[in-house]
């Protein structure tokens, strides 16, 4: 399903999920509704991600790192990721009701860099919040322009240098 195409219309999204447009809008009420969706179920998707890194039993620090290299691997690889990371950089030009962007990764990170700092894994004076603040902006940062120059055929690659 490729939800994250510009400027799709409504038989077309109709379409791509296999459904009629009456079905479609049986269960949204307009195309602000979908958006909306595919933005919640981003973020149902970091949540997927964060209980996955938590589970692996990592220390703190390497947590981080593997929750966001794998949030760029969604983002590169999922579509349903790829549509909301680009409804999400395109809010102010969205009509729908988005959820409030990246609050929650940023949340995310520094409670692992506060646990990270207490295990000693930070260096004196990095800050978990300002921490977490720089990262998640360095990895949607590095989506979108990935996005704008090569439709993120290199976020793999760019996001391992950044990460690294």
């Amino acid at each position: 399903m490729q939800v994250d195409e510009p400027h799709r219309s409504d038989a077309g999204i109709a379409e791509q999920v296999g459904m009629t447009n009456g079905a479609l809008y049986f269960h949204f009420r307009d195309k602000e509704d979908i958006a909306a969706e595919v933005v919640r179920e981003l973020y149902d998707r970091w949540r997927e991600l964060a209980e996955e890194a938590h589970a692996a039993g990592l220390q703190p620090k390497e947590t981080v790192q593997a929750l966001l290299s794998e949030a760029a691997n969604n983002v590169f690889n999922n579509d349903v990721v790829k549509a909301g990371a680009r409804l999400q950089a395109k809010r102010s030009l969205a009509d729908a009701t988005l959820p409030e962007p990246y609050v929650e990764w940023i949340s995310t990170v520094s409670a692992l860099l506060t646990k990270a700092r207490s295990a000693g894994q930070l260096r004196e004076g990095v800050g978990p919040e300002a921490a977490a603040h720089a990262l998640v902006s360095a990895l949607f940062g590095t989506q979108h322009i990935c996005d704008v120059l090569n439709r993120r055929a290199d976020l793999p690659r760019r996001w391992a240098e950044v990460s690294d």
